[in-house]
């Protein structure tokens, strides 16, 4: 699940989502596969908002329940509102997409 080949992201997520952004997402994905005491969902929810001059990314999943969140300084990238990013694993690829794309 998750595996680093076969990744995808949506025209939508391309050009709204800093590349820098999606990069740490797929890298949150990458780490929290590597630990083996947490079973991955397939769906992966990622909100990312700015707080200041940093960007807060919180990650979890419903089944079983699981959340993170990450603070990264980057003060160039602007952020207005919460941005939901979803990452669904469909087995032979993972796809990140806004919610409306799914």
């Amino acid at each position: 699940m998750f595996k680093k080949d076969n990744r995808y992201v949506t025209r939508g997520v391309n050009e709204e989502v800093d590349i820098r952004l999606q990069l740490m997402i797929w890298s949150m994905l990458d780490k929290l596969k590597d630990e083996e005491n947490v079973e991955l969902d397939y769906l992966q929810v990622f909100r990312i908002r700015k707080e200041g001059k940093k960007i807060v990314i919180s990650q979890s999943q419903e089944v079983p329940e699981y959340l993170c969140t990450y603070e990264i300084h980057l003060e160039d990238i602007q952020i207005d509102d919460e941005i939901k990013v979803y990452v669904i694993d469909s087995g032979e690829y993972s796809t990140m997409l806004f919610p409306s794309e799914y």
